[in-house]
Parts: structure tokens; C-alpha cells; sequence
């Protein structure tokens, strides 16, 4: 019982590890992929937002659909005017209050280039002081200034921290580039967003697959029960016990599973019936046998009664004329008891006919017994390739799970070579050496998500293997009940065999009881016509004689057979004590 309570929570702990493995490996896909997409969608957001705020600034100081109309910087007062009008230095704010409003509301600095160089802002060094002065670099001025491009980027180091940026170009009313607006987020608060966006995602697919684990757990531990109630019933049945209840919760569920633990009750309650019929026709052989060896018995008496009443016929032949009526009385007695044997071993040879018909029955029932067996053997034969079908899918999915390491591997050489790159490009490329970095993390991480399937993949082979076994384990018991059904057909046949040698007994005791009759008949013929003497009185005596010594010998072979058959009974009687039906 250890070893099924062991096999069952093996079966669980398989279900479930076949219901968790995917759904582990669709939700570390779906979570990376979403955080990736997340990121893409939330760094063009955030150029989006900078855009817009950059259009906003420009659309408040534009005269005309070509630009604004003017935008001097004049360095002896420190002062920059647009379209005529100082909005910054000497004691116009206007323009950095904006910037300030923007930064403080949107949290989104602002730049006012006359220019290179920044003249309004609202950018704070590391220092404190508002970075007023810079220059902007050489790969904005390119793209702004000289080609009037607009410009972004999502890592772009601005007051010696790195930034999402966009740059406008501004124009005067003759369309030339006089400067730039400036937008920015400093990087730290797209990697707090992204990282809190991750943490969320991370959460609801940890809460996902605690949800999965108590489903699958729930359902394969109800699985479990219809399978346990199956395995029980199939267990009594080759134990030979039919007295069992089937769970009518089992019985009812309307699936493959319900069907198992159906057939199983169905294979019972026939084995039953069955079993049931072969016991009653033994009884029936057994009786018939005992009335067979009665009639025997009486036959036998009857011929000895004949024979002595032809001894005395044979003594008294030569005071016939005197005892002629004593012999005609004789012969009459003979005629009688002659009929009453040919009475008895018709109704004996009927009964036999009616045991044939039961034999054929019973082995009809030996027969459909193999076939549903034959069933029971070929669905644990579709179970074992099921689970053949499991550990091939396990190989594909470990084959999987070493492709996946390989890329790591590959990805990790990748970071490496791209931090190398990154390390000769000097301050330019410290911000894709951070990507490298992070892509290494993952590298790692997905290396040793791999490894950790791989070895819930090996767990899963061998528990597969492990149910394999069981089902192998119960075809060899199917196979066993099968030799038993076998055994009985057999010895069912054989009775067969002995029923057919009965009735062809019984055929040549009635033809010798009818030659009997003519006999007497003739005897009787003869001593009435009184002309018969002394010697065809003997002869016939002699003859009479060796007719009931055929009798005897008769009758010995129907008692003989009586006997086998009730050996026959009591072996098909041991045969079917094997089942418990009561």
C-alpha cells in the first residue's frame, strides 16, 4: 500500500510539475518581454513628452509659421532678448520662471540656446548653480545648428548626469537657425520608473503562478482520487474479490476518467454474472452426474435380474412345456425394464444436451471475459504511450533548455565584447556599456533560469518513467487474469469433450436396449408359438446372455463417465472459488 500511496503523489507531483513547467517558461517570457516593451514604449514616451513641451515653448514665442521673429544675446548687459523683448537677464525673469514652472510641475528641465549657448535654464550643476554658459556638443550642434534637424536621445550626459533630450531648432523671420530649445528628464527617473514597472510585473507573475500552483494542485489531487478508486477496483478484481463498492462520485464524473472507473465496475458486475452462471451449471453437471450414476446403478440391477432370468431359462429347458408361461412372464419383465432403461437414458441424454448448452455458454462468457480484458489490456497499452509521448516531449523541452543556455552563453560573450567597444569609445560610450551590463545580468539570469528547468525537466523524465513502470506492472497483471480466463476456458471444453462422449454413450445404450427389445420379442414370439425346442431355447438363452453382458458393460462406461463428470464439476468448482462473489 506504501508503494500506491507513493506511485499516486508521484502522479501528482507529475501533473503538476507538466501544468507548471510551460506556465513557468510562458510567464519569464511574457514578463521579459513586456519589460522590454515596456522600456521601448516608456523611452518614447518620454521623448513624446519632451517633444511636446518643446513645441509648447516655441509655440509661445513664434510670430509667424516661420520662427520667431528675433533672438540676439547681448554680453556687455548679460541680457537675451527675443522678438525685441528681454526675457532674460537685467530684471526680466519671464522666461525663467517658465522653465521653472515646467520643471517644478513636469518635472522636466528647460533650455533657451542663443546659439550653442545655453542662456536660460533651468539645469542645476552639481555645484548648485544653474549651468549657464555651456556649450551644447558637437553632435547636437551638427544635428540642430548646422543641418536644422530635430534631436533626442535617451542618454545624453547634460550637466555631468545622464538625460533623455530633445532639442528644437529655432528660427528667425529670414528661416536661419539662431538657436535651440531644450527638453530633458535626468535617466535616474526612467530607470525608477522602469524598475518600478518591472517590480509590478514580477509581482502579478509570481501571484499568477501561485494561482496555477493551487489549481493544478486541486485538480490532479481530484484526478488522483479517480484514478486511486480505478486502481482499487482493478486491484480486488485480480485478487479475485468481486464484492466490492465503486465510488458513485467516480462513477458519475462524465470524462475519460468516469469511463475508466465505469468499466472497471461493468468488468466486475460481469465476472459476477458469469461466474454466477459457471457456478450454477457445475451444480447442474454435478446433479446430472449423480442422476447418471443412479440410472447406472439401476440399469445394472435390471441386467442382473435379466441375466439370472435367462440362467433359469437356459436350466429349465428341458421342463420348457412347463415353465413356458414363467417365461413369457420373464420376457415380459425384461421387455418392461428394457423400456424403462430406454426411457432413462433418453431423459439422461436430454440433460446432457442441456449441460452441452450450458458449456457453450459458459465458454461464450469465457469469451467475452478475454475481449474485455483484451480492452482493459490495449487502453493501459494508450496510457504507456502517453507517457512515452511525455518523456519525448521532456527530451524536446531539455533540448530546449540547452538552446536557451547556449544563447546565454552567447549573449554574456556578447556584453563582454560590447563593454570592451564601449570601454575604447571612452565617454561617449559609457552609456551602452551600462546596456552591456545590464544585458550580461540577464545573460546570467537566463542561464540560470536554464539550469533550473533542466533539472525539473530530468525530475520530470523520471517520475515519467516511474508511471511507465506501473502501467507495464498492470498489463502484466491483465496478462495473468488472462491465463486464468484461459485455464477455465479450457477445463470448460474439456467438460464439453466429456458431455459429447456421454451422449454417444447414451446413443449406443439405446440402440443396444432396442436390439435388447427385438430379442425378447423374438423370445417371446417364439415360446408363444411353442415350437421352438430345447436347444433354440438355450441358444437363444446364450445369446440373451451376451446381449446383457453388453448391457453391463454399458452401463459400467455411463457410470465411469458419471464419475468424471462430477471430477470435472468439483475442479471448475475450485477453479471459479478463486473469485469472492458473495
Amino acid at each position: 500500500m506504501n508503494t500506491k500511496h507513493k506511485s499516486r503523489r508521484g502522479f501528482r507531483t507529475t501533473m503538476l510539475l507538466i501544468a507548471l513547467v510551460p506556465m513557468v517558461i510562458v510567464t519569464i517570457f511574457m514578463a521579459m518581454t513586456s519589460i522590454i516593451m515596456q522600456k521601448e514604449a516608456l523611452k518614447e514616451s518620454y521623448i513624446d513628452r519632451l517633444s511636446s513641451v518643446d513645441a509648447m515653448l516655441y509655440e509661445q514665442y513664434k510670430r509667424s509659421a516661420d520662427g520667431v521673429g528675433s533672438l540676439t544675446y547681448d554680453e556687455a548687459t548679460d541680457t537675451t532678448t527675443m522678438n525685441g523683448e528681454v526675457i532674460a537677464g537685467g530684471d526680466s525673469t519671464r522666461m525663467e520662471q517658465t522653465f521653472d514652472t515646467y520643471k517644478k510641475n513636469y518635472d522636466i528641465d528647460c533650455t533657451l540656446f542663443v546659439g550653442d549657448t545655453r542662456r536660460v535654464t533651468s539645469l542645476v550643476g552639481e555645484d548648485g548653480q544653474k549651468v549657464i554658459g555651456t556649450q551644447a556638443s558637437e553632435e547636437v550642434v551638427n544635428a540642430v545648428l548646422k543641418n536644422g534637424n530635430n534631436y533626442s536621445s535617451d542618454n545624453t550626459k547634460v550637466a555631468g548626469k545622464p538625460y533623455f533630450v530633445y532639442y528644437t531648432p529655432i528660427k528667425d523671420d529670414t528661416g536661419a537657425i539662431v538657436g535651440m530649445f531644450f527638453t530633458g528628464i535626468p535617466r535616474a527617473d526612467f530607470e525608477n520608473a522602469l524598475r518600478s514597472s518591472m517590480i509590478t510585473m514580477l509581482v502579478i507573475a509570481a501571484i499568477l503562478l501561485v494561482i496555477t500552483i493551487i489549481v493544478v494542485s486541486f485538480l490532479a489531487r481530484r484526478i488522483t482520487n479517480f484514478i486511486q478508486d480505478a486502481d482499487k477496483a482493478n486491484s480486488q478484481i485480480a485478487e479475485g474479490n468481486l464484492t466490492f463498492e465503486v465510488n458513485e462520485k467516480s462513477m458519475a464524473r462524465q470524462d475519460e476518467l468516469g469511463e475508466l472507473v465505469r468499466n472497471a465496475d461493468a468488468l466486475r458486475n460481469k465476472l459476477t454474472e458469469v461466474i454466477g452462471k459457471i457456478n450454477g451449471k457445475a451444480e447442474e453437471i454435478k446433479d446430472s452426474a449423480a442422476t447418471m450414476s443412479e440410472s447406472a446403478r439401476t440399469t445394472e440391477e435390471n441386467t442382473q435380474s435379466v441375466t439370472q432370468a435367462v440362467s433359469e431359462i437356459a436350466s429349465g429347458a428341458t421342463s420348457q412345456a412347463e415353465t413356458v408361461q414363467e417365461g413369457v412372464e420373464a420376457i415380459g419383465d425384461i421387455v418392461n425394464s428394457v423400456g424403462t432403461l430406454t426411457e432413462e437414458v433418453a431423459g439422461s441424454d436430454e440433460k446432457a444436451g442441456d449441460m452441452a448448452a450450458s458449456s457453450d455458454q459458459m465458454k461464450n462468457s469465457f469469451d467475452e471475459l478475454r475481449e474485455a480484458m483484451s480492452q482493459t489490456e490495449m487502453s493501459l497499452a494508450e496510457v504507456a504511450d502517453a507517457m512515452k509521448a511525455v518523456d519525448s516531449y521532456v527530451g524536446e523541452v531539455q533540448e530546449a533548455v540547452s538552446a536557451i543556455d547556449s544563447i546565454a552563453g552567447q549573449t554574456n560573450l556578447l556584453s563582454l565584447n560590447a563593454s570592451i567597444e564601449a570601454a575604447r569609445a571612452g565617454e561617449v560610450g559609457k552609456g551602452f556599456a551600462v546596456v552591456a551590463e545590464e544585458i550580461s545580468h540577464l545573460a546570467d539570469q537566463s542561464k540560470e533560469s536554464a539550469g533550473s528547468i533542466g533539472d525539473i525537466m530530468n525530475h520530470l523524465a523520471d517520475r515519467s518513467s516511474s508511471a511507465v513502470k506501473t502501467v507495464d506492472q498492470l498489463t502484466e497483471i491483465i496478462g495473468r487474469q488472462q491465463e486464468i480466463s484461459q485455464s477455465a476456458q479450457e477445463s470448460v471444453e474439456s467438460v464439453s469433450a466429456a458431455i459429447a462422449e456421454v451422449r454417444d454413450s447414451f446413443a449406443r445404450t439405446k440402440d443396444e436396449c432396442d436390439n435388447i427389445r427385438t430379442k425378447c420379442n423374438a423370445v417371446n414370439d417364439t415360446m408363444s408359438s411353442l415350437s421352438a425346442i430345447s436347444e433354440e431355447n438355450a441358444a437363444s438363452s446364450q445369446e440373451t446372455s451376451a446381449s446383457m453382458e453388453q448391457v453391463n458393460n454399458t452401463v459400467t462406461d455411463i457410470r465411469d463417465l458419471s464419475g468424471r463428470l462430477s471430477s470435472i464439476s468439483e475442479e471448475l468448482n475450485e477453479l471459479l472459488a478463486y473469485f469472492t462473489t458473495e
